[in-house]
């Protein structure tokens, strides 16, 4: 087995102990639904899988210059005032 083989099938493991565990807690919340509140498996998935996307602050190049320019700053003159 090649090293794309062995990553692949290693990934595909992870992904199913996932679901197995996603299915774990889904069975939890299915006991607490009716049917007002009632939702597949499959949306319920992408639920889950949205709330892990972490979500990241996009900073512009002037934030980050900014940055840069205290970090600079501060090891020139010894860490003295506003930090970053």
């Amino acid at each position: 087995m090649d090293i794309d083989s062995g990553l692949a099938f290693i990934r595909k493991a992870f992904e199913k102990e996932e679901d197995a565990k996603l299915w774990d807690r889904y069975l939890v919340d299915y006991r607490h639904m009716g049917p007002e509140n009632f939702i597949t498996f499959e949306t319920y998935k992408e639920m889950a899988q949205m709330k892990s996307i972490p979500k990241t602050k996009q900073e512009t190049i002037n934030e980050i210059n900014e940055k840069v320019e205290k970090i600079i700053n501060l090891t020139l003159k010894g860490g003295e005032n506003d930090g970053v």
